[in-house]
């Protein structure tokens, strides 16, 4: 209970702090940033859908100046075989970049794993016969795709963490807006 001579505080007023605290440590990040951090919190906090449709419309077509796409968000696509389609990917490598981009980005995740990637592809029937050859090939792209951050074990087959790249979100939007692969 609070003192005599204080006002008790209230959910409103919790709710008001929490929005200038997001406010404060967001307002600070590119659009970009903002959008991956705000796709997080929805999704781990799992927000009801309301407030997922509000985040696409108002942040999306904000997000990006007249002269480019609007930055796509999870909502956008529904599941991986619609960014696929919108990506039209041509090639494994590409295949591979489209699969971190769909687990890192789409899904809020801050990295994937070559199986968890695979396995997506597996889904779509286009599974790669070496998907560590085809992040490799990524991570060999100047500027690299890909990034490998992380490598549990001794043996060539550990686990390996990745992480997709500005570069490599760039190249995925690219393909996106422009029809696939194609350079």
């Amino acid at each position: 209970m609070a003192d005599a001579g204080q006002d008790p505080i209230t959910d409103f007023d919790k709710e008001i702090t929490a929005i200038s605290e997001v406010a404060k440590i967001i307002g600070g990040l590119d659009r970009e940033v903002q959008g991956r951090v705000i796709r997080y919190v929805v999704e781990r906090f799992d927000i009801s859908g309301f407030v997922k449709t509000a985040a696409k419309t108002s942040v999306a077509t904000q997000a990006a100046p007249e002269t480019e796409e609007p930055l796509r968000f999870t909502s956008d696509f529904e599941d991986f075989a619609s960014l696929v389609d919108a990506a039209r990917p041509g090639t494994d490598v590409m295949r591979a970049l489209i699969a971190g981009y769909w687990l890192q980005v789409c899904k809020g995740a801050p990295t994937f794993d070559a199986q968890s990637a695979n396995t997506e592809l597996k889904h779509l029937g286009h599974a790669s016969s070496n998907i560590t050859s085809a992040l490799s090939a990524l991570i060999s792209q100047k500027p690299a795709f890909v990034l490998q951050l992380r490598k549990s074990g001794n043996t060539r087959q550990a686990r390996k963490l990745y992480k997709v790249t500005e570069a490599g979100i760039r190249k995925v939007k690219q393909m996106m807006s422009g029809g696939g692969d194609a350079e």
